[in-house]
C-alpha cells in the first residue's frame, strides 16, 4: 500500500493499519481498501467515506500490546470453599500449598497427563490462568511506569482441586499424580469421591 500511495498528487496524509481483514489507508477522511494478490500488487481500490466507529476498532488494534494492568494483591492463603470438592470426575489432583502457577506450567502438566491417562481417560482441568503477570526487562532502571505483561498466571490455594480424572483406575490415577508433582510448584494430594 505504501507504494500505491507514494508520490501521488493530492494526499495530504496517510495512516495504515488493518480493519476486520482488511488494509486500511486513512487519506484525507476517507479510507482506501487495497486488496493485494500474491505478488503485493494492487488489484483493486475502493474509496468510501471512514466511518469513526471504524477508525475507533482500527486505533484500538494498534493499541492491544500496550494493555494497562492494574496492581493486584498477593496470593490469599485462605481456602476456597468452592473449589474444594469433585465435580466431574472420580479422581482428583489438590493443593496442599498455595503459589502462583503460570499458564506454561499448567499446558506442561496437561501434556503429562494426556501422555500417562491415555485416549480413554476423561480429563478436567479446574484452574486457568487469567491474571496478568508483569515484568520490566532485565537492565532496565526502575520507574517509568509498569512493565509489559510477561504471562499469565492463577494463584492456587491450598485445598484446591486443580484436576480431575474419570474412566481410570485408581492405581493409574495416582501414578499420574505422582508424575506431575515435580513439574507443579506446589504440594499435590490425591482426592477419591466416595
Amino acid at each position: 500500500m505504501d507504494q500505491c500511495l507514494f508520490r501521488t498528487p493530492g494526499i495530504l496524509n496517510v495512516q495504515m493499519g488493518h480493519v476486520m481483514g482488511h488494509v486500511m489507508g486513512r487519506v484525507n477522511n476517507h479510507r482506501l481498501l487495497i486488496a493485494h494478490n500474491s505478488s503485493r500488487q494492487p488489484v483493486a481500490t475502493s474509496r468510501t467515506p471512514l466511518h469513526e466507529h471504524l477508525l475507533q476498532q482500527w486505533r484500538g488494534a494498534t493499541q492491544l500490546s500496550r494493555v494497562k494492568v492494574p496492581k493486584s494483591a498477593g496470593i490469599n492463603d485462605t481456602i476456597m470453599p468452592s473449589n474444594t470438592d469433585l465435580k466431574f470426575g472420580s479422581f482428583g489432583i489438590r493443593a496442599i500449598t498455595g503459589k502462583r502457577v503460570s499458564a506454561n506450567t499448567i499446558e506442561a502438566v496437561r501434556r503429562t497427563l494426556r501422555r500417562k491417562l491415555k485416549r480413554e481417560a476423561k480429563l478436567w482441568i479446574r484452574i486457568e490462568a487469567t491474571v496478568p503477570v508483569t515484568r520490566k526487562p532485565d537492565g532496565i532502571r526502575m520507574g517509568k511506569g509498569k512493565g509489559a505483561i510477561a504471562f499469565y498466571a492463577t494463584p492456587v490455594r491450598p485445598g484446591q482441586i486443580l484436576f480431575e480424572m474419570d474412566r481410570i483406575s485408581r492405581a493409574v490415577a495416582y501414578q499420574a499424580m505422582v508424575s506431575i508433582q515435580a513439574k507443579f510448584p506446589c504440594r499435590l494430594g490425591f482426592v477419591e469421591w466416595r
